[in-house]
């Protein structure tokens, strides 16, 4: 038995092509275009009754530098993130990534360790969702306007 020999048309190809191209546009289409750090983060370790308002005071709390580390177990701290929203170019989305940083390793009473993080964002004094380890864009295009 001889192999089979596959042969295309330059038509066939073209439209397998035509597909390719089509499949990167609507990948690219979700992969984020523009980066930008937030300008500002401010920082409270612990508690803070009202912190999730938007006219909340937080002139006193420090600001919090990228990168630096912060946390432990059962630990409870607040971030406010002022920020305006840009233009968004027509088509495009705004959402807001959250990377807290790497996992925090604790060893559980139970042995093992636990490499987790939970934070509950608000928008506008509104709970509007978690972020976490598996979780950290936070889609933003149908909040703002």
């Amino acid at each position: 038995m001889s192999p089979k020999l596959w042969s295309r048309t330059q038509t066939e190809h073209q439209i397998r092509l035509g597909n390719v191209e089509k499949k990167i546009a609507t990948i690219q289409s979700h992969i984020h275009t523009k980066i930008s750090n937030f300008p500002e983060i401010r920082f409270w370790d612990g508690e803070a009754q009202g912190a999730k308002e938007p006219d909340f005071d937080d002139n006193n709390w420090k600001i919090f530098p990228i990168g630096q580390s912060w946390g432990g177990r059962d630990k409870i701290a607040w971030f406010r993130i002022p920020f305006q929203v840009p233009e968004i170019p027509k088509g495009q989305k705004l959402s807001a990534i959250i990377q807290p940083g790497k996992k925090f390793n604790f060893i559980s009473t139970e042995g093992g360790d636990l490499r987790e993080y939970e934070l509950f964002v608000f928008l506008d004094g509104e709970p509007l969702q978690s972020v976490d380890v598996r979780r950290n864009e936070i889609p933003l295009w149908d909040r703002v306007k």
